[in-house]
């Protein structure tokens, strides 16, 4: 039983389904049964963003210039062409609201997982304000 509890495991990290991420100088493993984008997002606005998804909030109070990795996964049978959203929060060092940004990540399921690049420089306000500081 051990013998393939062990092959699961190796035969999942071969394949991808298991991948590394580091966020806050900690590395932590994320595992992604499903197609997904690793996004490695570096903040280039506010003093700090949090960073959600559809699961709830993935990096909270990421620093300005730090840069975090976030593995986002699809959800099965919702087709070949799948979206996935991260929202990043900008806040000032005194932490007020100063708006968000959405990002729409694409994936599908015969391209297998991606990596993406997203650099939060702009952050917008419903009333057309807001912005970086």
């Amino acid at each position: 039983m051990m013998r393939l509890i062990s092959l699961a495991f190796v035969v999942a990290v071969a394949t991808g389904c298991a991948t590394t991420g580091v966020v806050g100088g900690k590395q932590r493993r994320v595992f992604m049964p499903q197609v997904g984008a690793r996004v490695l997002v570096v903040n280039n606005c506010a003093a700090f963003i949090d960073l959600e998804s559809a699961r709830g909030t993935e990096i909270k109070a990421l620093p300005f210039s730090r840069s975090a990795q976030v593995a986002l996964t699809s959800n099965a049978f919702s087709g070949y062409n799948r979206g996935l959203y991260l929202v990043a929060k900008g806040y000032s060092d005194k932490l007020e609201y100063l708006g968000s940004e959405v990002k729409k990540f694409f994936v599908d399921i015969y391209n297998g997982s991606r990596d993406e690049v997203w650099e939060v420089d702009n952050l917008r306000l419903p009333s057309g304000k807001g912005g970086c500081r």
